[in-house]
């Protein structure tokens, strides 16, 4: 073996034998404050995971619950009308009043008909079971064998005297004059249709009497008279708009779901929602409509919700904001709120790891907050320490010297899942 061949071999060897093995090659270790730096004195905590619901958020329109156009059921002439556009109406409220002289003309006159002809039914009846059943002459509807047909006694007279002439006895009044003798009356077949005269007037008179009630036009909903169409004086025909009647409160709002949580939204659903022009005006409310399929252009799933609008200051056609609670349960990071610093409206926590401050961003889950905790979404671990006081000087990469806080009691009041329980049986 030539010499040359081992000189490499050796020349490495003297080279690892005179290094330092206990300083790793090209590890430098955390960087360490310089005589200027400044070392802020901070309080940390490591965030927790907490299980909540996860939250959808959509935008929708607002409109009215209900709505009713009232119409007139018959012909008539307005006499009285006693809302008008704008005003609140309870259900049963009088809207407006029809005149009622010609209908209860026509009520006297149905009144008249019905009692003749149940005097007609009676007197029929009557005769009938004087008749013992059978067909009986005249033409019936009058007595058979008036009570007047008794013969007379007339006074003797001797052969040679003319017969004194008698006036005729006064006519009674009401007195029928005796008809010749006709053809048998079937007095059952007479009966039946005198019954189904009286069942005809009868009803014709229920008739009239229900549209007497009807002259008062009521609300039939409760709501706000969105238009008034008949003034005082006015003729009106059946089927005529009268009034178009709203119901806001509640009041109803329209918004779309992606896809992705269609699955995870129940009727009954508890939503929030708020005018995108009044965001502190937020409603809690409950779902009571959702669409069976997927819009294939939007990839959402149409849900509607009805919240309490009292006040009425929630208007149909207004935009809002929708938060929704659906039944997937996730896990969100929990930090104190004093941990969030804010800047230029955009939230950070400081991150120490290094010795240093390390600025992150993240994003606020105000749905999943508490009074002394906040859910928050970054990129951060739950072995990462979030400094939670002292950072109002801190700045990105500030040298820090930290001290842990003990980690906070878990909050009592469990996050609700979104599903409200339905206490109707």
């Amino acid at each position: 073996m030539k010499l040359r061949d081992l000189s490499l071999p050796i020349l490495l060897a003297i080279t690892f034998s005179l290094s330092d093995p206990c300083v790793p090659s090209g590890n430098k270790g955390p960087d360490q404050p310089g005589p200027e730096d400044t070392v802020h004195e901070v309080k940390t905590i490591y965030p927790r995971f907490e299980e909540s619901p996860r939250y959808v958020a959509g935008t929708g329109t607002f409109s009215a619950s209900d709505r009713l156009d009232v119409k007139a059921e018959f012909d008539g002439n307005i006499e009285k009308v006693y809302v008008g556009e704008g005003d609140t109406a309870a259900q049963g409220d009088p809207l407006c009043l029809f005149k009622g002289e010609k209908l209860n003309a026509e009520i006297e006159k149905k009144q008249a008909e019905l009692k003749e002809a149940e005097a007609r039914l009676e007197l029929d009846r009557r005769n009938f079971e004087l008749g013992g059943g059978e067909a009986v002459p005249g033409g019936g509807g009058e007595p058979a064998f008036p009570p007047s047909a008794e013969p007379e006694e007339t006074e003797s007279a001797f052969l040679d005297e003319e017969t004194p002439e008698k006036p005729p006895p006064p006519k009674p009044e009401n007195q029928i004059a005796p008809q010749e003798p006709s053809q048998p009356v079937d007095l059952e077949a007479k009966i039946r249709l005198d019954e189904a005269t009286v069942e005809r007037l009868s009803g014709e008179l229920d008739q009239l009497e229900e549209q007497l009630k009807k002259l008062t036009v009521n609300a039939p909903i409760a709501g706000v008279v969105n238009k008034r169409k008949v003034t005082e004086g006015d003729i009106v025909t059946a089927g005529s708009s009268l009034f178009d009647i709203v119901t806001v409160n509640p009041i109803t709002i329209s918004f779309g779901i992606p896809q992705e949580a269609a699955s995870y939204v129940d009727k009954l659903t508890v939503v929030k929602a708020a005018p995108l022009s009044a965001p502190d005006m937020t409603l809690e409310g409950t779902i009571f409509y959702i669409s069976p399929e997927i819009d294939p252009a939007s990839k959402t799933m149409q849900v509607k919700a009805h919240l309490p609008n009292e006040k009425g200051l929630i208007k149909e056609g207004q935009q809002g904001k929708v938060l929704v609670a659906t039944r997937k349960i996730e896990k969100v990071l929990m930090v104190p709120r004093e941990a969030v610093v804010v800047e230029e409206d955009k939230n950070y926590v400081y991150v120490v790891f290094g010795g240093k401050a390390h600025k992150t961003a993240v994003a606020i889950r105000e749905e999943a907050g508490r009074e002394k905790e906040v859910g928050i979404d970054a990129d951060i671990r739950i072995d990462d320490s979030i400094i939670v006081a002292g950072q109002k000087n801190l700045k990105d990469e500030s040298f820090v010297k930290a001290v842990e806080l003990p980690a906070p009691e878990p909050a009592l009041n469990p996050i609700k899942t979104g599903q409200q329980k339905n206490s109707a049986p």
